[in-house]
Formats: C-alpha cells, structure tokens, sequence
C-alpha cells in the first residue's frame, strides 16, 4: 500500500482503517500534507487512527461513541448560536505537571526562576484526572497543556492507562528531556 501514489494510497488508507471510500474533503487535506513533504506516509496513518470516527468503529468501550454523540451536540448547539450549551466542551486542555529539571531552562519558560514556574504545581495524580469524571471522558480530544515535563510526572503511567482505559488519544509531548525516549515509552506503556 506504501508503494501506491499518492491519492490511490490515501483512498487504499480509507478503505482499510474507516470501511468506507475517500471523500473528496479528506483527500484534498492528506494530499495537501504529503505534497508538501513535511510528514511521511505514517502520519496521515496516524491521523486517521487518531480520528474520532476510526476511535468510534474500533471502540472496545461506550466512551468513543459517547464523545462522538458530544460532539455532534455541541456542533449542532454552536450551529445555533445557543449561549448555554447542554454539550461538554469537545476538547480538554490537561495541565499535567508544573515542574521541570531542565538546567538552564529552555528559552521559552524565561518565567521561571530558580525551581519555580510561573505555573508551578507538583503535577496531578491518576485521582485528580478522574476527578474531572464526565467532561474529560465525553471529550473527543485531550490536549496536555502543561508548562513542565511530563516524563518526571510520578503519576503518568497511571494517568496514561486511564486514559487508555477511556480509550482517549492524548497529546503529550515531552518537551526537554528526550523526546524519542519519551514518546516510545508512552506509545508501549499504551500498547501502540
């Protein structure tokens, strides 16, 4: 299937992960990423995986079908111009950990001084992120947010199995202290 030009691989790619044929939407957008070649083919893989509609049909769970319902309310209450919404928000921004061991500091956090952020916080535990209970599962997306590095959160591996167990895709990038390190233990811890 990589072998395939472009269109006909991003067609093959619909068929295989969503059941269903390409539209016309979809792709414009992918062969707009791949002409560009900034991203491999393995991106526009994962973009699809990480949709809510491939989470939805290979759900294990209520949890992706019910994010989806959230979803289309709260598209449908926007589309109305409604000022309160029944609908949770569709994307949940995490401020994960506000502490960092990176000497000196990157130039982006000039804020900190010493040990201190500007948004210090010892960072949350698996029980804070369940404390947030049906907002953060009815989310379709979760964004970490946090101005520290999530790789010495005490709590990650349990925080990234309950997100599993919720079957929610998190956006977790380990800022200072080694990205491909990083990114490969999570994507194991998680059984990607």
């Amino acid at each position: 299937m990589f072998a395939l030009p472009d269109e006909e691989f991003i067609r093959a790619l619909y068929l295989e992960l969503l059941g269903r044929e390409a539209d016309a939407k979809g792709i414009g957008y992918f062969l707009k990423i791949l002409q560009h070649k900034k991203y491999p083919r393995k991106f526009v893989v994962k973009c699809i995986k990480d949709s809510l509609e491939y989470r939805v049909n290979h759900a294990k769970s209520d949890v992706p079908s019910l994010a989806a319902a959230n979803q289309k309310l709260n598209d449908e209450e926007v589309a109305a111009g409604k000022t309160e919404l029944r609908s949770s928000p569709v994307t949940f921004n995490l401020d994960l950990i506000g502490l960092c061991n990176m000497k000196p500091p990157c130039a982006m956090c000039l804020n900190w001084v010493g040990e201190k952020g500007p948004r210090h916080h010892p960072g949350l535990t698996a029980d804070d992120v369940k404390a947030f209970g049906e907002p953060l599962r009815l989310a379709s997306d979760i964004i970490n947010c946090s101005i520290g590095e999530p790789l010495i959160l005490k709590d990650l591996v349990p925080i990234l199995e309950l997100l599993a167990s919720w079957e929610k895709p998190i956006g977790l990038n380990p800022y200072q202290n080694g990205d491909t390190v990083g990114c490969c233990y999570m994507g194991k811890s998680l059984g990607n």
